[in-house]
């Protein structure tokens, strides 16, 4: 629904910030499939959230994007199990974690604990803000994203209440910050640069020992992309 200066869209959509091509540094607003075996092109792999999309113009060059994401979907992974083949699961250490170095050698069992998900409630809700100006041939936006990470945080911890060590694993979604800058302008008629940079405050990466908050560091993140587009030859980018 469009009123006065503003636009409104609720229900299932896709929310694409950045502008890097085949990057995801802020184009984390919705989560992703990964489980085809090779990557679907983005536009296919993004998984489309419930939510209430308000755009806002400010003057002729200045929009206020706000986002309100009660919808609680993750990052859906294929698990190797049932049809799936198991060459389809993630097996990276970051999200399969291997035996900590520091397990006691008098270990009686491991336990597993599953995979806690926050209820759905708009007080877990995500939200999103986004201002996108024009100035001086610069095209800028500014971001802010408070979102549960789509990917679950492995911990692990040592339980001692018997009597002997048990070594406990789970997974939880953590909340994270991101506030994200991008911008583009035309170096001349075949030439434009782009650069989009975004810092993740509680990142949750692991640990090879279990010292300290459950064999987790939660630390920030800065990653960037800086771009040239030349198109000086016909058919060519």
């Amino acid at each position: 629904h469009r009123f006065g200066q503003s636009y409104l869209t609720i229900g299932k959509q896709q929310v694409v910030w950045g502008t890097a091509d085949g990057l995801r540094v802020l184009d984390v607003v919705n989560p992703f499939s990964f489980r085809e075996f090779l990557l679907e092109d983005f536009d296919e792999a993004r998984i489309p959230l419930w939510m209430v999309n308000y755009i806002h113009s400010i003057g002729s060059d200045t929009d206020l994007q706000l986002l309100v994401i009660p919808d609680l979907t993750f990052n859906d992974f294929p698990d190797g199990d049932g049809d799936e083949a198991p060459e389809y699961a993630i097996t990276s250490p970051r999200f399969q974690p291997g035996f900590p170095a520091d397990v006691p050698p008098n270990l009686a069992g491991v336990t597993n604990l599953g995979l806690q998900r926050p209820s759905d409630s708009l007080q877990n809700a995500d939200a999103g803000l986004r201002l996108s100006t024009r100035l001086d041939g610069l095209d800028l936006t500014f971001n802010y994203l408070y979102q549960y990470d789509d990917n679950p945080v492995p911990y692990r911890r040592i339980n001692n209440a018997t009597g002997q060590p048990v070594l406990e694993f789970w997974q939880e979604y953590e909340r994270t910050h991101l506030l994200g800058s991008t911008l583009s302008t035309d170096l001349s008629s075949t030439l434009v640069l782009r650069y989009e940079i975004g810092l993740v405050h509680g990142r949750r990466v692991l640990r090879e020992n279990l010292n300290n908050d459950n064999g987790v560091l939660n630390t920030d993140e800065l990653s960037y992309v800086l771009g040239l587009d030349w198109s000086g030859v016909a058919d060519t980018l």
